[in-house]
C-alpha cells in the first residue's frame, strides 16, 4: 500500500491470487461432493452432527413468562489489554429471541421431479419428512412447557382408525382427486402414539398451544400430504384412548421409537436440522407462501424392531399431559454427551399392557441423542441472527479485504449457480439440492445447510443466487453474538473476539511511515466502543457485509473517541450471557454450550491455505492452473462489480468519520444528526448546536494534532 489515502484497484496480481485460491477451494468442494454417494453416508458426517452448530450457545430457561412473545439477553466479553487500560470488560447489545410467528410454517411433499433425498444411506425406507414434523413437535412442546402452556389437538384424527381413509362419509378425502395413501403399519406402538402421529402428518393443522398463539416451528401440512394412512387396531377403536398430546419428552421418545422400528438412523439429526432453520423460512416475510417441500417419506415394511414392542393393548392413558413445568424441556446443561446422534438404537422395555413408554420420567436412554441438548438447539433456532451468520459465513473468508471480495465470491458463482439455476437463468425445478449440500459438506455449517436443503427450493436457497451475483440478502445483519455463539465468524469484526488468539495489533507496515496502523483495526475499535460517539452513530450496528476495509491509516486521523485505546491492543474472549427476563430476579449468567459440554474448539473446515503475503508467489499449482484456465473478461466484470459493493458499503458504514486525503473518495460522508438542515441550507445555526460546549468537549479530549507522549512511544 503506497499510502493510507491509495484506492486499491478491483483487479490485477492480488485480485488472481484470491480468484485462484477461492476457485481452487470450490472447484475442491465440487469434487468432493460428486464423489460422495450421499450427504447422509459415512463421507459426510459433519453434515449429520448437528452438535457442532453449538459452540458457545446458552440454554433457554426453563420457565419464562406465561404471556411472553420475545424473550431478551445481552452477552458479555472480557479482555486483557497490552497496556494498563480501565476498559477490560465489554458489553454486547442486546439481542431479542421471538417466541411467536405470525404463520405456520406450510409444508409439502417434494415435486415428482425431484430426486433429492428420495433415498437415505443404510436403509430402504425414509421417514425424514415425519421426523421433521415430530421435531417441529417436540422444540413448540418445550417452549409451551416453559410458559406453562399446553399443547391440544385441534380436530378428530381417528377417522383412519375406523378404516374410512380413502373417502369417508365426512368427506376427508376424496379418491378420485386425491390417490389412496400408502399404509405404514406401526404395530410397536401405543394407541396414543398412533394417534399424535396422524395428528402431526395428516393434513392441515393438527396441534396448537391453548393460548392460540402460534409457536415459531409450528406447521400446517397442505393437502398434496405427506400423510401416511397408519393401520389401526382394535385398541384404537377403543373410546378411552387419551386424547391428551404428548409432552415434549414423550414425543421425542416417539421420534426414537420410529427411528428404532424403520432403521431411519442419521436421518433424526437431518430433520433436526431442517427444523432449526423453520424461523428463517417464516411465510409471513414474502409475497408468495409456498410451502417448504420435504422428501416424500416411504415407510413400508419395518427392518428393526423395538424392544418389548407393545401389541396394542396399551390405552396411552393419563400421562401424555403437557402441563408440568418440570417436564420434557431437554434442558441437560452440563452433559456433553453426543451418543446417538440419531444413529444408535433406543431401549424400550414394557410388557403388552405396560404404556411405560408414555411416562415422562428421567430415563434418556430411549431418547434421540439431541434431544439432551435441547434448550441449546431452541436458544440457537429463535436468535434471527445466529442462524444467518452461521450459514452464510461459508461465504466469506477472514483474510480478504473489501477490495478483493469479488475475486473470493465469484468463483462460488461458478460453481453452485448452475446446481440452482438453468443456462438461461431460470430456477431449475429439478434442482439437485442434495448436490448443494453435500458442496457445502465440509464446513462448520454443513448441517445448517443439509437441514435448509432439506426444506426444498425455497427462500433461503433462493437468497444465495442473490447473494453470489450482488451480495445481497433477505436475512439481517452479522452480529458479535452470532459469532460467539456459533464460533463462525462472518465479519472482520469479530476476528478478534474467537480463539485460539486474537489477531495481532498492527502499528508498523512495511512500506508505510511510522505511526500507520491498520485501518480495520481501527475500525473494530469503532464498533468496539460506539459509546464513546455522539448518538446516531452507525457504529454500534454491523455493516451489511463482513469484508474488512484495506490498508492502514495514521494515528493522527484517528478520531479522539478512540485514540487512547489505539495502543492497548484490545482483544476480547466471550464471557458468558444473561438472560434479562421481564419480572424476574437477574439469571445466573449462562457460559454456554462450549463450556458446559466441553467441547472442543471446532475447525473452520477450509480446503485451502490462507492467502499468502502479498510479495509472496503465487502458488505453483495455482499459477498452473490460472494459465491453464485464465480469467475471463466477463469474470473480471463480475469481480469488479461485487468488489466495488463491498466496499463502497463497509466505507459507507464508517464515513461519519474520516481520514486526511480520504474524504468522500469512495463512500459519501454519512449525515450525522447536526446535518439535517433544510435544503435551502440555511445559514442559521441548528438550536442544537453549542459552540461553547463543543469547546469544553474539545480539550477535554486527546489533542487531535500529535498523539500524546505516551501513545507515541507505543507506536514508536
Amino acid at each position: 500500500m503506497d499510502s493510507p489515502a491509495t484506492i486499491p484497484p478491483y483487479d490485477g496480481e492480488d485480485a488472481q491470487r484470491v480468484f485462484a485460491r477461492s476457485r481452487a477451494h470450490w472447484q475442491q468442494a465440487l469434487a468432493q461432493a460428486k464423489a460422495m454417494p450421499s450427504t447422509t453416508a459415512p463421507a459426510a458426517p459433519t453434515a449429520l452432527d448437528v452438535q457442532r452448530v453449538l459452540f458457545r450457545t446458552p440454554a433457554l430457561p426453563d420457565s419464562l413468562p406465561r404471556d411472553a412473545k420475545t424473550i431478551s439477553g445481552v452477552g458479555l466479553w472480557t479482555g486483557s489489554p497490552l497496556r494498563r487500560c480501565a476498559q477490560r470488560t465489554l458489553e454486547g447489545v442486546k439481542e431479542n429471541l421471538y417466541l411467536r410467528a405470525r404463520l405456520r410454517i406450510r409444508v409439502a411433499v417434494a415435486p415428482a421431479e425431484s430426486s433429492s433425498f428420495s433415498r437415505w444411506h443404510g436403509t430402504p425406507h425414509n421417514g425424514v419428512a415425519w421426523l421433521v414434523l415430530g421435531w417441529a413437535y417436540v422444540l413448540s412442546a418445550s417452549l409451551a412447557e416453559r410458559q406453562g402452556l399446553n399443547i391440544q389437538y385441534c380436530s378428530d384424527t381417528d377417522g383412519e382408525a375406523d378404516g374410512e381413509a380413502d373417502g369417508d362419509a365426512d368427506g376427508k378425502m376424496d379418491d378420485t382427486h386425491h390417490p389412496p395413501q400408502p399404509t405404514v403399519s406401526l404395530t410397536y406402538a401405543t394407541p396414543a402414539e398412533r394417534r399424535w402421529w396422524r395428528a402431526i402428518t395428516e393434513p392441515g393443522i393438527g396441534w396448537s398451544q391453548s393460548d392460540g398463539e402460534i409457536a415459531p416451528w409450528a406447521v400446517d401440512v397442505v393437502k398434496e400430504g405427506l400423510g401416511l394412512s397408519i393401520a389401526a387396531t382394535d385398541a384404537d377403536m377403543d373410546t378411552d384412548v387419551e386424547d391428551t398430546p404428548p409432552t415434549a419428552r414423550q414425543a421425542a421418545r416417539y421420534l426414537a421409537r420410529l427411528c428404532d422400528f424403520f432403521c431411519l438412523g442419521s436421518q433424526s439429526s437431518a430433520a433436526l436440522a431442517a427444523v432449526l432453520t423453520f424461523p428463517l423460512q417464516d411465510p409471513s416475510s414474502t409475497r408468495e407462501k409456498k410451502p417448504i417441500c420435504l422428501p416424500r417419506p416411504r415407510l413400508g415394511a419395518a427392518r428393526g424392531s423395538v424392544r418389548g414392542s407393545a401389541r396394542g393393548r396399551g390405552r396411552g392413558r393419563g400421562r401424555g399431559r403437557g402441563r408440568g413445568r418440570g417436564r420434557g424441556r431437554g434442558s441437560t446443561r452440563g452433559r456433553g454427551s453426543t451418543r446417538g446422534r440419531g444413529h444408535g438404537r433406543v431401549r424400550v422395555n414394557h410388557s403388552d399392557d405396560d404404556d411405560s413408554n408414555d411416562s415422562d420420567d428421567s430415563d434418556d436412554s430411549d431418547l434421540p441423542g439431541e434431544f439432551a441438548h435441547l434448550s441449546y438447539y431452541m436458544t440457537f433456532s429463535l436468535s434471527p441472527r445466529v442462524v444467518p451468520s452461521a450459514l452464510w459465513s461459508v461465504f466469506w473468508t477472514p483474510d480478504v479485504p473489501c477490495h478483493l471480495a469479488g475475486a473470493w465470491v465469484h468463483p462460488a458463482a461458478a460453481i453452485l449457480t448452475p446446481i440452482l439455476k438453468t443456462d438461461t437463468g431460470a430456477i431449475r425445478t429439478d434442482a439437485d439440492l442434495e448436490l448443494l449440500a453435500k458442496v457445502l459438506s465440509g464446513t462448520r455449517a454443513a448441517p445448517l445447510w443439509l437441514g435448509v436443503a432439506l426444506c426444498g427450493y425455497g427462500r433461503v436457497v433462493w437468497n444465495i443466487n442473490s447473494y453470489l451475483s450482488h451480495l445481497w440478502t433477505h436475512f439481517v445483519l452479522p452480529s458479535r453474538t452470532a459469532a460467539a455463539w456459533t464460533g463462525m465468524p462472518i465479519s472482520f469484526l469479530h476476528t478478534h473476539t474467537l480463539p485460539p488468539s486474537p489477531v495481532p495489533f498492527t502499528t508498523d507496515t512495511p512500506g508505510c511511515p511510522a505511526g500507520s496502523l491498520s485501518r480495520a483495526q481501527v475500525w473494530r475499535l469503532r464498533h468496539d466502543f460506539y459509546g464513546n460517539y455522539p448518538p446516531y452513530t452507525a457504529f454500534k450496528y454491523h455493516p451489511e457485509h463482513g469484508w474488512g476495509p484495506f490498508g492502514v491509516m495514521h494515528i493522527n486521523d484517528v478520531e479522539f473517541e478512540i485514540r487512547a485505546h489505539v495502543a492497548c491492543g484490545h482483544s476480547w474472549m466471550y464471557s458468558h450471557w444473561t438472560w434479562l427476563i421481564q419480572g424476574a430476579d437477574t439469571a445466573d449468567p449462562d457460559r454456554g454450550f462450549f463450556l458446559s459440554g466441553r467441547i472442543p474448539i471446532p475447525s473452520t473446515g477450509k480446503i485451502i491455505p490462507r492467502q499468502p503475503a502479498p510479495d509472496a508467489p503465487l502458488d505453483p499449482v495455482l499459477a498452473a492452473a490460472l494459465d491453464e484456465n485464465p480469467i475471463t473478461p466477463s469474470d473480471w466484470a463480475s469481480i469488479r462489480r461485487l468488489s466495488k459493493t463491498a466496499t463502497e458499503t463497509i466505507f459507507y458504514w464508517a464515513s461519519s468519520e474520516t481520514e486526511r486525503g480520504f474524504t468522500d473518495l469512495i463512500a459519501s460522508r454519512m449525515s450525522t444528526f447536526g446535518d439535517h438542515d433544510k435544503p435551502s441550507r440555511s445559514p442559521t445555526r441548528p438550536q442544537y448546536y453549542d459552540a461553547l460546549s463543543m469547546e469544553a468537549w474539545r480539550k477535554g479530549v486527546v489533542p487531535c494534532d500529535e498523539p500524546s507522549d505516551e501513545l507515541s512511544d507505543e507506536l514508536a
